[in-house]
């Protein structure tokens, strides 16, 4: 079974936060052993610092995690804070693997860090948690590496990319006791764990489905043959060449499943060329439509994925882990904190009021519903709920 014991400060002095968090988590010393922390933080604060803090509470643990737009948890909402969620239990191990060098070749990162994982292990994960530098490369690329290199019966991965409050610079990604950047680090859960996964955004399409016909990574420049830009305008009319956080892609894998779509952001319009530019790849030959929500829909989407996620766990639920993304984050504005309470809702209409549960804003989401493969996500809340299986159903 899965313990979890949450610490979580906005305090501006670094020494205070950290206080605040470890009187929160001195409940984790009478649990027994604790094999790993998440580890979520602002951009103001001395990363490293907080790290090596983390490591000397419970030497000898796991620790991973990365920087936030913001955090949430059983505690409440911060927009500035550190996070830790301190994991432990019996049954359950913990190992941490980082492969670095993502500019280099994204697709031999996703591969080094299974292949760094798997080795010297005869057991499998149960499952694996990511935190990856959305900036060094294609999401998409490394997910499907990482999927390949995990055999044709794969544990499921969830997880984040890391940011950096909306300046697209750097960001950081946590491995014990050192931040770094242009990598991807990964813990894997093994023993007594099961998985469930929502995916649930809350966007509707609109508008007739239309071809990508000209892309290159996430550049589109037509859609159905015409500027990307043009298809927009006629679609929502002014658009700012800032992007388009309220009026995702909706990309359609199986063109004969409306019900199965993820997104992708528009960051970036260049009206002098006609072209988007979008939160990650866009396949040519894509199948697409375009998207609106309101703050009630994104709220509705949070719901519908915590739902999903507690509704297909056969076993009972320690944890929910959720992501989400940054851009759901700005389309809420000062009803943000609401997605927190949205989760905690649910969580409670359930019976599971006492489940802890974290979440933060990510530039993308990993994930898939039930055990599918992992599939990168953008404007989407991802619920993931972590259990124990039920011992009446072992014999």
């Amino acid at each position: 079974m899965l313990h979890v014991t949450i610490g979580h400060s906005d305090a501006i002095d670094l020494e205070d936060a950290l206080e605040e968090i470890f009187a929160q988590t001195r409940a984790a010393d009478a649990r027994g052993a604790v094999g790993a922390a998440i580890v979520l933080s602002s951009m103001g604060y001395d990363r490293d610092a907080v790290l090596g803090a983390v490591s000397d509470r419970y030497p000898g643990i796991e620790v991973v995690g990365g920087t936030s737009n913001g955090t949430f948890s059983n505690r409440g909402y911060m927009e500035d804070g550190i996070l830790v969620a301190f994991l432990g239990g019996t049954g359950v191990d913990f190992r941490v693997a980082t492969a670095v060098g993502m500019r280099a070749s994204v697709g031999d990162c996703g591969r080094a860090v299974v292949a760094a994982l798997l080795a010297g292990s005869e057991r499998a994960p149960a499952a694996i948690i990511v935190f990856a530098d959305p900036l060094a490369g294609d999401m998409d690329r490394m997910i499907y590496a990482m999927n390949q290199a995990l055999g044709d019966d794969p544990p499921p991965v969830y997880g984040g990319t890391t940011t950096d409050e909306w300046h697209f610079d750097t960001t950081y990604q946590f491995d014990g006791r050192r931040s770094f950047t242009d990598g991807v680090v990964a813990l894997a859960l093994y023993g007594d764990v099961t998985t469930r996964c929502g995916v649930q955004s809350g966007w509707i399409p609109v508008g007739q489905r239309m071809v990508i016909t000209n892309a290159t990574g996430p550049i589109v420049s037509t859609i159905d043959h015409r500027p990307a830009v043009d298809v927009f305008k006629e679609q929502f009319g002014d658009i700012v060449t800032t992007g388009m956080v309220e009026h995702p892609m909706a990309i359609f894998p199986d063109p004969a499943n409306d019900a199965d779509f993820y997104l992708r952001t528009v960051l970036l319009v260049n009206e002098r060329e006609g072209s988007i530019t979008a939160a990650g790849r866009v396949p040519e030959g894509a199948v697409v439509r375009l998207t609106t929500a309101s703050a009630e829909g994104v709220l509705s989407g949070a719901a519908a994925s915590t739902r999903d996620a507690l509704a297909a766990s056969p076993d009972p639920v320690d944890f929910l882990f959720v992501v989400s993304c940054a851009a759901r984050q700005t389309v809420l504005g000062a009803h943000a904190p609401r997605e927190r309470e949205t989760i905690a809702a649910q969580l409670a209409a359930q019976g599971l009021g006492d489940v802890p549960f974290i979440g933060f804003y990510s530039y993308g989401e990993i994930g898939a519903p039930g055990l599918a493969a992992a599939r990168f996500h953008n404007e989407t809340c991802i619920a993931v709920a972590i259990g124990h299986a039920d011992a009446t159903r072992r014999g």
